[in-house]
């Protein structure tokens, strides 16, 4: 299944209250490119943080403690995002993140151009979900069926791959920078930057990714 949704940006001021809430959102964001967010438990931060900032050496993640802008965007957008050293980035990973097992709470996630959209906004399902039923039953605009219709097969594709045993890291060969991706970006030497702290991938798929 697929879903459409908009690209966003949020800018996360950090709770400079106590050290423990910078932690936990040093661990959010790290997060991120693993879309592990569902293993934050109580007093989880410090162990997070001493595993994979400080014994596996990714200490780019402590950066989220300075200030932090979550994006939710194409592949395509995080691109041009990373390119830049204006900030310390920690993005949702295609390698390690498994795509294959989406329901209707956790569909493939893509963005769409507005020059592809056209103006058929209005007649996509309120909750973005895009069924084969609705591709076929709904008129549409040339460019955007074609567009959705190549993104489900892309996902097909993934899918079947994933059934064949092929690693992640690989059959993510079939999926395009349509796909959502968060990065976390924290800044590393101002106050400002483009980070992600909150990290529920939208995933997509487009993407998440957090800036510091």
């Amino acid at each position: 299944m697929l879903q459409i949704i908009k690209p966003s940006a949020e800018v996360i001021t950090p709770d400079v209250s106590t050290w423990h809430k910078l932690l936990e959102l040093c661990e959010e964001c790290g997060r991120v490119s693993h879309r592990s967010e569902g293993r934050i438990r109580e007093g989880s931060a410090e162990k997070f943080i001493a595993k994979v900032a400080m014994k596996m050496g990714h200490e780019s993640i402590l950066e989220h403690a300075s200030i932090t802008v979550l994006f939710t965007g194409s592949r395509a957008m995080s691109h041009q995002l990373v390119r830049h050293r204006l900030a310390a980035f920690t993005q949702e990973s295609m390698r390690y993140c498994d795509y294959s097992n989406t329901d209707k709470h956790d569909a493939l996630k893509i963005i769409v151009p507005p020059s592809i959209m056209g103006k058929d906004e209005h007649c996509l399902p309120e909750d973005g979900m895009i069924s084969e039923y609705f591709l076929e039953s709904t008129p549409l605009n040339s460019a955007l069926y074609a567009f959705l219709h190549t993104s489900r097969m892309d996902y097909v594709m993934y899918k079947r791959l994933r059934e064949l045993g092929i690693p992640a890291e690989d059959a993510r060969f079939s999926l395009p920078t349509r796909q959502r991706r968060p990065p976390c970006t924290p800044p590393s030497t101002c106050a400002s930057g483009s980070t992600c702290s909150r990290c529920a991938a939208t995933p997509t798929p487009s993407g998440r990714s957090a800036t510091s």
